[in-house]
């Protein structure tokens, strides 16, 4: 859902704040109409019956963001907060809320009403929600305007993401960050790449200019792993595998030409000649689904005449780091993985350990 004008605008007419001065049988009342979703403290939003549960989840997180607003006039949004108003990927923290430049001594952590249509069986359900003030500054230099709300600039984005959230949750926005900075085309590879350097450099100087170190070790190796080749979460995923447990970094959109026929991979790990598909939940569905699949098993087929072993991973195979593991010994083997030597900034965060004996 690509976050508009009209969005902010629907969503500030559906906002409800209740005034700190109103009667008890007013918050009453509000709370009690089942068109409300209690958001936060004393705020509501009308819902809509017609949105869907992806719907609803961008609409109660834009909502929130517009409450946080108005009631933090001088607030600035960072890291997932920024990436919704940024309109990039987020695999998960997703209706929290994010901000920077408070004065002294709103540096805390406030608990949000959980959303029951958006609990239910979702990540969100175990994470709970909560408005996060974060106690450092963004310089007014790296601060724009989003639809009239103040937000971080997507290089200091990509920079606070990477210093701040394991790799496995920050690869996904900081990839389509970077295809979007660096216009990544694959039929001008070399242009993209030059374009990937000129970022990854005014990402190290943005780096070394926040004060403090936190982070900056995982930022450097997270900031290096990064690609705007990565078309795809998934992608980003499988390729934060690879990387975290030691494995080859793999090429992404490799060119492959055969009998006039013309394919880009998604991930080739060039030393084991394996090319690694990745398959979304969309990909064979639709009118032209055969059509796709018959097109892909040519293509596997004239690669594997070439020698190329195919594979192809699915959501199921990503979900989590311990899922994505047991895909990649199964790819590659168990004794490759033990001999790999993980990337501790990679791997740190994902729950799993560098010893990847079974």
């Amino acid at each position: 859902m690509t976050v508009s004008e009209e969005h902010i605008a629907e969503v500030d007419e559906r906002l409800i704040v209740v005034d700190p001065e109103a009667s008890s049988a007013s918050s009453t009342a509000l709370a009690q109409r089942e068109d409300l979703l209690r958001i936060a403290r004393g705020a509501y939003l009308q819902e809509d019956p017609t949105w869907s549960k992806w719907e609803l989840q961008t609409m109660v997180s834009l909502a929130r963001i517009v409450w946080a607003q108005r009631r933090y006039p001088g607030a600035v949004f960072v890291l997932e907060s920024a990436a919704i108003l940024h309109e990039l990927p987020l695999l998960e923290n997703e209706l929290d809320l994010h901000m920077a430049n408070l004065p002294k001594g709103n540096t805390r952590k406030t608990e949000l009403p959980t959303i029951p249509k958006l609990a239910e069986g979702s990540r969100n359900e175990r994470l709970g929600h909560a408005v996060h003030r974060h106690g450092f500054t963004v310089p007014e230099a790296d601060v724009e305007t989003i639809h009239g709300i103040r937000v971080c600039s997507i290089e200091r984005l990509i920079v606070d993401f990477a210093r701040l959230r394991p790799a496995r949750l920050s690869l996904v926005p900081i990839d389509a960050a970077c295809a979007r900075i660096t216009a990544a085309w694959k039929f001008e590879r070399q242009r993209t790449l030059q374009r990937m350097d000129a970022l990854r450099s005014r990402l190290a100087v943005r780096l070394k200019a926040i004060p403090g170190s936190r982070g900056s070790a995982r930022a450097r190796e997270v900031i290096a792993w990064a690609d705007p080749f990565s078309e795809s979460p998934g992608e980003s995923l499988v390729r934060w595998g690879l990387g975290a447990f030691g494995l080859p970094r793999p090429v992404l959109q490799q060119e492959v030409q055969r009998d006039g026929s013309h394919y880009f991979l998604d991930l080739w790990i060039r030393e084991f000649n394996v090319a690694i598909e990745f398959d979304g939940a969309m990909k064979y569905k639709g009118d032209d689904a055969h059509q796709k699949l018959m097109g892909d098993k040519r293509r596997d087929d004239h690669l594997q005449a070439e020698g190329v072993r195919v594979v192809h991973l699915m959501w199921a195979d990503v979900v989590s780091p311990e899922a994505l593991r047991k895909a990649l010994i199964k790819i590659f083997g168990l004794a490759v993985l033990v001999a790999a030597s993980p990337r501790f900034h990679l791997l740190v965060g994902s729950g799993l350990q560098p010893a990847l004996a079974a």
